[in-house]
């Protein structure tokens, strides 16, 4: 796994590390401490502006949001502010999404969008004209452009911070486009508290992704703007090289320092929304940056998680909670402050003057000059040193406690093999030996499913007496290896005593039911179970049924159930891999997306036999009408017409002022376009300057500060970063050109991030708008979205209207019914860690109270997601659909209001007015 704690590269700990390349950041041993930190930081609801929002705020249900209340944005990035489907601080319903047998989602209309003035997208990429923004609400039955996501801060001006306040001062503004009442179909709050403007809190123009095994990404955000570097300062990563830190080792100055740490798109990803008006932070705040390092000066000093429960068997935080006996939970982490963690995990020049004592820096001198610590008081402008640097401390405890929510223990896992170890005996559980008998009685096959397939070689043979009678017992663990177990597959192929049909048939169920065995004692079917190929004899599947818990002699109605679940999952892997759906050309590996470290720089991966396409960051692809570079592992997919959101074709400023683009693919055509002339928008001075450096910094090779990545998990040795760029064989010699010239077809616009299937039963809605409500209504969007000449009420996508971007890949899906119900199954069922679902162990959590909607006095309404300690929760967590259907009893249900100080016995909130400036 690339994370940078774990392998030993932020403490100097790791095989093959060498000061002379890398930087040590850490002090030794402090690997969980970091994950503990950010585990305080992820959910500390102190962070946000209105002591409310916390990074967990919008990644509380399986790292995702499933809130239904004020939930809609309008079409922000294409410039819209008012809303077509529902008014703000409104309730979503399944009807909004076309109702719960529609295979829509929300309204999508492309001949709508073309009657209304959209224009197809231009030959080079170029998006069409957008729909006439005047005739938006005249299409709004057939389509909108409204995105479901997640609720963040009202709309209030930061006047400055308040010691020791879990609330900083502001302004409400009166007016915010957008999310107030001069929307049409919002007629502000009925029953107005005077003190209260008629605004909401803002929605985000993009969906919210999952957090769960969001270390595997080789970038973050849904347009990849969080770099894979992290510099310690913002998002960007190598793509700024001004961004400075400070270090301090001595004298009356301190140096502006550059970092650059690989694998670390979470923590680019990290500082994000702590800068940002419309998730955490009061507009000119600065998040932890800018130039009044605000977040720093706010959190250092405070008591973690104040106020909030923490469950006292806390994973992570249990030990920290300093529980009496009887005591199951307490408020906050008493008796520490976050800068006794920093000055505990991190090297001292980082944020000390060598003795363990502040350094105060002035901002006159752009925070280098040090002063006495007396000119560092709370309504000063001068900052420490350790406020300075708090954004690298928070980006690098977020990523190591997020790099912890893997969620490799699922039914696809476990038939993949490996996650089983031998236990021949059933002492430390289910046995793994295999003693399959043959239909006619005469042979026995022997197999352990705990140990390896053997590279070659054929079964032992004995004749033995079992069970009263004399058999040929063909026995495989003699040749086992000790390793990784047999997968499924292996063992429906070494089990059968002989080729017949009927034998393997019945060997595939011996394997079945073993591998049943071994499935989390909580899991259950899915909502397309009753519809898939394969039923048990005793009656069809029940959507929801339990499968855990099958034990022998196998003659339970849940080993019937989980045998058949079983051979759906592998079902619905076959078709969802096989060439006619290829969905795994996106969504590959085990991670289920290709939008990876190990996909992109095959880091982790065993090196591919000749003629294979290798990992690269960019790639050549045809799409339908056009051939050109794109950035590896995004797409366009023709969800929404291109121009809505631009998502990786867009631009980013820099910390000199130089405007670059997201898309590496354009990023590594202007700097072969170098020194000559640019196009706009990036022939100013500053932007030409800052792709110099950062075309000098990728030619510069290994050293501290380098843009370099880790040769492999065990060996550390860097080696440098390249923007390589893949050629598929099949594409011939012709057009297999490994560089971008000036003439090239960089191809970007409207590409997204293809994003994990993991844990994705609980992870709607789904697409970067949040569109689709369930996994049935996704599938019909594939099946049909390049079915050109099919009507809106049967495609539902703006293939015509993309076409010039649009994914070749993407074909007319018919596999049958049923094993569309089996491919459902596969996501809903087979990728789902269940000790996640149920929050078990490392998914745990403290409490965190969370904002859904307002009510009629404009009061935001505080709903309670509850402490849970290791042993998880005694219900799974909810569903974004069964949010949709107001079904209840659910964990995260949001039907239990806050219990915390800053709300009333209802939950409403008892802080929305800021304090006055200080």
């Amino acid at each position: 796994m690339p994370d940078v704690n774990v392998l030993g590269l932020l403490d100097g700990q790791g095989d093959g590390f060498n000061p002379a390349e890398w930087e040590q950041i850490t002090n030794p041993n402090k690997r969980t401490d970091l994950q503990r930190l950010g585990k305080l930081f992820f959910y500390d609801m102190q962070v946000g502006s209105d002591g409310v929002q916390a990074c967990a705020s919008c990644h509380f249900n399986s790292g995702a949001d499933i809130r239904t209340v004020n939930s809609m944005s309008p079409g922000l990035k294409r410039g819209d502010t008012s809303h077509q489907l529902l008014g703000v601080n409104k309730k979503l319903d399944v009807m909004d999404y076309g109702g719960l047998s529609s295979p829509r989602g929300l309204p999508i209309s492309e001949s709508a969008l073309i009657g209304a003035g959209a224009t197809p997208d231009q030959a080079d990429g170029t998006p069409g004209a957008l729909a006439d923004s005047a005739l938006l609400d005249a299409i709004a039955g057939d389509d909108v452009n409204d995105v479901v996501s997640s609720q963040g801060v009202r709309a209030t001006t930061f006047t400055g911070l308040i010691p020791g306040s879990i609330q900083d001062a502001g302004i409400l503004e009166d007016l915010d486009d957008g999310f107030d009442d001069s929307d049409d179909l919002f007629d502000g709050f009925p029953n107005k508290d005077p003190g209260f403007p008629n605004t909401v809190r803002r929605v985000e123009p993009r969906n919210t992704p999952t957090t769960y095994n969001a270390i595997f990404n080789q970038s973050s955000f849904w347009d990849g703007r969080a770099d894979m570097f992290f510099n310690g300062v913002n998002t960007l990563g190598f793509r700024d090289p001004d961004a400075t830190l400070r270090v301090y080792s001595g004298g009356n100055y301190a140096q502006e320092h550059s970092v650059l740490i690989p694998f670390s798109s979470l923590a680019s990803q990290a500082v994000g929304p702590t800068g940002s008006d419309f998730e955490m932070e009061f507009i000119h705040r600065g998040g932890g940056g800018g130039d009044g390092y605000n977040l720093g000066r706010k959190m250092v000093n405070l008591t973690p998680l104040y106020g909030q429960w923490v469950n006292c068997n806390d994973s992570l935080l249990g030990s920290l909670a300093g529980c009496d006996p009887a005591e199951e939970q307490v408020r906050g982490i008493n008796g520490y402050l976050y800068s006794d963690f920093i000055k505990d995990i991190f090297l001292e020049k980082f944020w000390g003057d060598g003795s363990g004592n502040d350094v105060c820096l002035t901002k006159a001198s752009n925070f280098t000059q040090k002063v006495d610590m007396s000119n560092c008081d709370y309504s000063s402008e001068n900052r420490t040193l350790m406020e300075v640097n708090f954004n690298l401390f928070w980006g690098l405890a977020v990523q190591a406690y997020e790099a912890t929510l893997t969620t490799g223990n699922t039914i696809v896992d476990l038939m993949a093999g490996g996650m089983i170890d031998s236990n021949p005996d059933g002492n430390n559980g289910p046995e793994t030996i295999i003693e399959h008998i043959s239909s006619d009685g005469r042979t026995m096959v022997r197999l352990d499913i705990g140990k390896s397939r053997p590279p070659a070689g054929t079964p032992s043979r004995s004749f033995q007496m079992i069970n009263g009678r004399f058999m040929i017992v063909m026995d495989w663990t003699g040749l086992q290896p000790d390793g990784d177990g047999v997968s499924f597959e292996d063992c429906s192929i070494m089990l059968p005593p002989s080729s017949t049909e009927v034998e393997a048939t019945a060997a595939y169920d011996s394997c079945a039911l073993k591998f049943a065995e071994f499935i989390h004692p909580k899991a259950e079917t899915g909502s397309e179970a009753p519809n898939a190929p394969n039923q048990p004899e005793s009656g069809t599947l029940l959507a929801g049924e339990p499968i855990g818990g099958c034990a022998p002699p196998y003659d339970s109605r849940v080993c019937e159930a989980a045998a058949a679940t079983i051979a759906n999952i592998d079902e619905g892997m076959g078709r969802f891999q096989a060439g006619a759906t290829d969905c795994a050309e996106c969504h590959a590996s085990a991670e289920f997306t290709g939008a990876t470290i190990s996909g992109t720089t095959g880091f982790g991966v065993e090196p591919l036999p000749p003629g294979e396409e290798p990992p690269a960051i960019l790639e050549r692809m045809n799409t339908f009408e056009n051939q050109g570079v794109y950035d590896a592992g995004f797409y366009n997919i023709a969800i929404r017409p291109t121009g809505e959101d631009l998502s990786v074709g867009d631009n980013i400023t820099t910390t000199n002022g130089g405007v670059i683009p997201l898309s590496k693919a354009k990023l590594a055509q202007l700097m072969g376009m170098l020194p000559g002339d640019l196009p706009a928008p990036y022939d100013s001075p500053e932007t030409k300057a800052v792709l110099q450096k950062i075309a000098d910094s990728l030619q510069a090779g290994v050293g501290v500060g380098g843009v370099q990545i880790p040769t492999a998990p065990g060996n550390l040795t860097a080696k440098p970063f390249a923007m390589n760029l893949a050629c598929d064989p099949d594409m011939g010699a012709v057009v297999c050109d490994p560089t971008v010239p000036s003439d090239d077809l960089v191809l970007r616009n409207g590409f997204f991030k293809t994003p994990t299937i993991r844990m994705t039963k609980f992870t709607g809605p789904f697409m970067h708008n949040g569109s689709k409500m369930n996994l049935r209504q996704v599938l019909e969007f594939y099946k049909t979205v390049v079915d050109f000449d099919l009507s809106d009420d049967k495609r539902f996508g703006v293939a015509n209207l993309n076409l010039h971007n649009l994914d070749a890949g993407l074909r007319i899906v018919d596999v049958g019914a049923d094993r569309e119900a089996a491919m459902v199954e596969m996501m809903e069922t087979g990728l789902t860690d269940w000790g996640a679902a149920y929050q078990e162990g490392k998914f745990d959590h403290p409490q965190i109270c969370v904002p859904n909607g307002h009510d009629g006095k404009g009061r935001t309404k505080l709903a309670n997601i509850a402490a849970v300690g290791t042993d998880g929760n005694t219900t799974r967590i909810i569903t974004f659909q069964e949010m949709l259907e107001e079904v209840t009893g659910f964990a995260n249900d949001l039907t239990e209001p806050c219990d915390m100080d800053i709300a009333n016995p209802n939950g409403k909130s008892k802080i929305e007015v800021p304090y006055a400036a200080p």
